[in-house]
């Protein structure tokens, strides 16, 4: 996990990070970024996704579009992470949107009171 690296980012590129428990499958393009995740958000896999989102909102723009469509499990961790990153989006003069949850998914971001980051299908 800790090995995961990020390339460097062109003004409109694809990666992926493939990390155990975790797929990030990011589009970047001249207004913003649409991310795919897969797998779980927990603790252990946090870190790359952490990587992940520094590495995008540091190239801007601070538009993000997060499918949790292929997301099976959210823990608090990945919930705060989430929140950190809208947080910091919002700071940028742009914005978060999480999109597609899942049911037990978008059932933690209600109780972690960060429902209101959820959009229109991607």
């Amino acid at each position: 996990m800790h090995g995961t690296q990020v390339p460097e980012l062109p003004a409109e590129s694809t990666f992926t990070v493939e990390a155990p428990g975790l797929s990030i499958v990011a589009v970047r393009g001249p207004r913003g970024t649409s991310i795919a995740l897969s797998g779980e958000l927990d603790h252990a896999t946090r870190p790359a996704f952490d990587r992940a989102v520094d590495q995008l909102l540091r190239a801007g723009p601070y538009e993000l579009r997060i499918d949790l469509g292929d997301l099976v499990f959210l823990a608090v961790a990945g919930a705060h992470s989430f929140e950190q990153t809208a947080k910091r989006c919002r700071q940028g003069g742009g914005r978060l949107v999480l999109v597609n949850p899942r049911r037990a998914v978008l059932r933690l971001l209600t109780l972690f009171g960060i429902a209101d980051l959820i959009g229109g299908a991607a």
